[in-house]
């Protein structure tokens, strides 16, 4: 999980959040259940809106 959480410090720095509110996580954001899982966070910081989506794609199934 270190590796994730700093890959998020890394996307907030870059992107320049600061002070997210409003934080929404929804599972199961994927379009084909048998090849693919996903979340979907979302939040606001200052005047902007911001979406970061992690999706597992099956290794045997990628390329279908």
């Amino acid at each position: 999980m270190t590796a994730l959480s700093q890959a998020l410090t890394d996307i907030e720095n870059y992107l320049g959040v600061n002070g997210a509110r409003n934080i929404k996580v929804e599972y199961g954001t994927e379009t084909n259940y048998k090849t693919s899982k996903s979340v979907t966070l979302t939040f606001n910081s200052n005047d902007h809106d911001f979406m970061v989506t992690i999706t597992r794609v099956n290794s045997e199934n990628k390329w279908e």
